[in-house]
């Protein structure tokens, strides 16, 4: 079935830029919308070649998805995990996830808020075929809450519907419509989306479907957006063994356990990095404390075939001067507050 497809999909299918022919489970990786990210054409979604080659422009994960938005494949058979506690009648539950509901927005937001996750899934999938149906419709999604409902369903869902609203969020991006309203929304501009987010990475750590999904939606939200790496930046979530752990320490852990295996995860996370540090000093003075840059240049060098086409030039010496630092720098909190002059 396709929640359980995406989080077990086989990571040389999902990666981006894959020439290989994907797999019906592949094709249907992106749970929460467009499958452009997952496959397609090389073309449109490789980031290229990290070795020497002209950088003529990066496409962001968003347009290049945008690029093949007819490849959509809707989620269907999907498997949702009731919960003890109830918000809906049992046959209202039936009809919403029996496909006998003819949806709106507002319904499925209403129903994303709801403390029974049992039709979650099929509110998320019904909100990834209107907005392929009518990309418009995205506005109306976000003015009405609908980034904070699914910031909600992803706090009460497995990794499989962690992944598939994490690539219903990066969806939305794709529509210029929508984009800029997602990213000064009041769910990422308060954090709450990004703890939302880095939540799920840490609850399922080994799940690398999840965390590369995770990656570029927070990627495409905060690219050029200050407030929202402000917010990221500062988010936390609770692990059981390690207390509070930040934003930053929940990628660099993906990082340093896919950075090796999944070339995929690997992009997604490294992009995801730059993107924050890009024009934001104080990011840039986080992510070296921690040694990241190290890790960065290590994972690229495993990887030789990622590129990012020139988005992140800028950061090329940075990159450099810091990357001889191996070992931690803890005297600065990695959560504090970042200036807005960013």
């Amino acid at each position: 079935n396709m929640f359980n497809d995406a989080a077990d999909i086989d990571d040389e299918y999902v990666r981006f830029g894959s020439s290989k022919q994907q797999t019906p489970a592949a094709r249907r990786a992106g749970v929460g919308g467009s499958n452009a990210v997952a496959g397609g054409s090389n073309a449109a979604q490789r980031f290229g070649s990290n070795t020497a080659q002209t950088n003529d422009g990066f496409d962001t994960p968003a347009k290049a998805a945008g690029a093949s938005s007819k490849q959509y494949q809707s989620y269907k058979n999907a498997v949702i995990d009731a919960e003890e506690v109830q918000d809906y009648p049992p046959n209202e539950v039936a009809r919403l996830m029996d496909g006998g509901k003819e949806w709106t927005v507002n319904e499925a937001i209403r129903v994303l808020n709801a403390r029974d996750t049992r039709a979650h899934a099929a509110a998320s999938e019904a909100l990834a075929e209107m907005f392929a149906t009518e990309p418009t419709l995205g506005v109306a999604l976000v003015l009405n809450g609908g980034i904070a409902a699914l910031a909600h369903a992803i706090t009460r869902g497995n990794a499989a519907f962690g992944a598939g609203a994490c690539a219903l969020l990066h969806m939305l991006t794709t529509s210029t419509l929508s984009y800029k309203r997602i990213q000064a929304t009041d769910a990422v501009i308060d954090g709450s989306l990004f703890t939302a987010i880095i939540g799920v990475m840490t609850r399922f750590p080994r799940n690398a479907a999840l965390q590369q999904w995770a990656a570029t939606a927070v990627w495409a939200i905060v690219k050029d957006n200050s407030r929202g790496k402000t917010a990221f930046m500062k988010a936390t979530t609770t692990d059981e063994v390690a207390g509070t752990v930040t934003s930053m320490r929940v990628l660099k852990n993906v990082l340093t356990q896919f950075g090796s295996e999944s070339e995929a995860t690997a992009q997604s996370v490294i992009g995801c990095v730059l993107s924050l540090a890009i024009n934001s000093v104080s990011s840039q003075k986080i992510i070296a404390d921690m040694a990241f840059p190290n890790l960065i240049m290590s994972v690229l060098r495993k990887h030789p075939t990622i590129s990012f086409r020139g988005e992140f030039d800028n950061l090329r010496e940075w990159l450099r001067d810091t990357s001889a630092h191996t070992e931690e720098y803890h005297s600065r909190s990695h959560s504090r507050s970042h200036s807005h002059a960013d």
